[in-house]
């Protein structure tokens, strides 16, 4: 896939810039010619949230992108507002809402529907001049795009954890909220040992509960009776139906009947009784409403004459309140040791179900380890499939992480391709850092050149680096290029 064209328009003004396969440098000899903002209007233009840059609000824009796919067919993108795009493809026009929408456009675009590689490809493909160069296998990309190695090899090897992973953010909430219930019950019991005197409203504390008792009662009568209710309705469809189909059926003898609502046996009665518990429950449904409205009608008027002391001030009821709640620490806190527990049996299960005896695992260290060491890492070599998901970026720093985040993205790139079967473009934003020396920023273009032939590689940057690249020159600000549209 390559893209061959990037049409920007802001009010009267408008600007296009053509690209061509191979290598595209996006060049201007100052730091802040926008660069950049062409690079972040690229990713626009292709449906993902990308914010502007300092003096561009790229929301006010409108920007069409033509893409040409493997087999030749064009693909036409036009955003003309923030949460809306249009995609045309052979003359047929497809649209999409964003955010809502943009996994459908994906799919569309790259050609598949494996939503764990459609949710973390930009990252592959991608670096970012701010964290790019620093994002190795996890974080934000830019924005709220964000890369997950854990996702993406599941996505390129096929398996889905989904049912675990669900299972595992329901136990998360849970433990999220145990964690503020410790909390209150820490205070509580500070509270009830200085304070005992704020236990006293035991009596309402009985109403409360009863109320709830009673009002959770009420909720599965009316449960009961629109059960019925429905069982009545359907027995009497069914007698209508008889009716209506006017059915005949033959019997030994050759003597034909006609089959009417008398002749079913049973269903008459049932009706009968159904509509007689219905009006059991109706009349306990009654009893139980007038319960609750006598014991709301208590509190309230309990509440009323709290109300009637001024003195008392909001935190003097929330912790005579508090008091009367019924919760013990101790008991709380056995329970978030539990969910502790199952969280890191959930983590460990998600961990295994990724890695364990997985071929993408493997083939992508041996990638990384490959473009390492060309890139001078004398460690490389003794590195396992496990450093593919390290946590230790302490231990990397400088142009070693410059060159490690290079090194990975690349695997990511390579791996895709060989599970979508198509070639992607590769979007690198100022890929020379302060602690790359100019034999490192090289052998990456070398790298590039020899094993990513096929691939439109599109740079930003005020260096050149390769003989015959197409630039694409901006001599002042982005919105200085822009022409005046008669």
């Amino acid at each position: 896939m390559k893209i061959k064209s990037i049409y920007i328009s802001q009010g009267m003004f408008c600007t296009e810039r053509f690209f061509e396969s191979g290598f595209n440098l996006i060049f201007s000899e100052k730091n802040s010619a926008g660069k950049t903002t062409l690079m972040r209007c690229l990713l626009y233009g292709l449906g993902y949230t990308i914010p502007g840059t300092k003096k561009f609000k790229i929301e006010t824009c409108r920007v069409k992108i033509v893409l040409e796919k493997d087999d030749g067919i064009l693909l036409t993108l036009n955003r003309n507002t923030v949460d809306s795009i249009e995609l045309i493809e052979e003359k047929v026009q497809f649209s999409y809402v964003l955010p809502m929408q943009s996994k459908e456009l994906h799919e569309k675009i790259f050609e598949t529907d494996n939503e764990d590689i459609l949710n973390n490809l930009l990252g592959a493909i991608y670096i970012d001049q701010e964290k790019g160069w620093t994002l190795l296998n996890r974080g934000k990309v830019i924005a709220g795009v964000h890369f997950n190695i854990y996702e993406l090899i599941r996505g390129l090897s096929g398996r889905s954890c989904s049912d675990i992973i669900m299972h595992k953010k329901k136990v998360e909430e849970n433990l999220k909220k145990y964690k503020q219930i410790l909390n209150i019950a820490k205070y509580r019991e500070s509270i009830t040992s200085t304070r005992e005197s704020l236990i006293r409203d035991s009596y309402n504390r009985e109403r409360l509960l009863k109320l709830d008792q009673f009002k959770v009662e009420r909720d599965a009568i009316k449960k009961e009776i629109k059960r019925l209710d429905d069982n009545i309705k359907n027995n009497k469809k069914i007698i209508e139906l008889i009716d209506d189909m006017k059915l005949v059926i033959r019997l030994n003898d050759g003597e034909e009947i006609c089959i009417t609502r008398d002749m079913v046996v049973g269903v008459s009665d049932s009706i009968d009784f159904l509509q007689a518990k219905k009006k059991m429950l109706i009349s306990k449904l009654k009893k139980i409403l007038k319960e609750i409205e006598g014991l709301e009608l208590e509190i309230k008027e309990e509440e009323q004459q709290l109300s009637l002391f001024p003195m008392e001030s909001l935190a003097d009821v929330f912790d005579r309140k508090m008091a009367g709640i019924d919760i013990s620490p101790v008991d709380v806190k056995n329970v978030i040791d539990g969910l502790e527990k199952e969280r890191k049996a959930l983590e460990n299960q998600i961990f295994q179900f990724t890695n364990g005896n997985n071929e993408i695992t493997q083939s992508m260290i041996k990638i990384v380890q490959k473009y390492m060491e060309e890139l001078g890492d004398s460690e490389a070599e003794k590195m396992t499939w496990k450093y593919l998901f390290t946590k230790n970026l302490k231990e990397l720093s400088g142009a070693v992480l410059h060159k490690t985040v290079f090194s990975f993205r690349l695997a990511y790139i390579i791996e895709i391709e060989k599970t979508l079967g198509i070639k992607l473009p590769i979007l690198l934003d100022s890929p020379k850092g302060k602690e790359v020396d100019d034999d490192n920023i090289g052998k990456m273009m070398q790298i590039l050149q020899r094993d990513f032939p096929d691939n439109q590689i599109i740079i930003a940057s005020i260096y050149h680096y390769v003989p015959n690249e197409h630039v694409i020159t901006l001599e002042e600000q982005l919105l200085d290029q822009i022409i005046v549209v008669n």
